[in-house]
């Protein structure tokens, strides 16, 4: 997802999700694609959302919450939902 975004990922791992830097465009794009990396594993690699969460240290609500606005920006961007359908395809093997 990074790599489609044009984004390092270690652009990513530098912005700390604690900061909440809502104000800081860098940290909510990172923000963004690190929810789209939480649903990628969840639907690619068919991983419950309490192991997701368990694994990466967050609250099932956080996790429930970034597949829930990653699911809302799949309906609105036909071009997002068609690459999550591709990547989780991917991760599965089938392409």
């Amino acid at each position: 997802m990074c790599a489609r975004e044009g984004v390092a990922t270690g652009d990513v791992l530098r912005h700390d999700p604690a900061r909440r830097a809502t104000s800081d465009a860098a940290w909510l794009r990172a923000a963004r694609l690190r929810q789209r990396a939480i649903a990628l594993v969840n639907q690619g690699l068919d991983l419950p959302q309490s192991e997701l969460a368990r694994a990466l240290g967050l609250t099932p609500a956080a996790v429930s919450l970034a597949m829930g606005a990653v699911e809302d920006a799949r309906h609105d961007d036909p071009q997002l939902d068609r690459d999550m359908d591709e990547l989780e395809r991917l991760l599965r093997g089938e392409a």
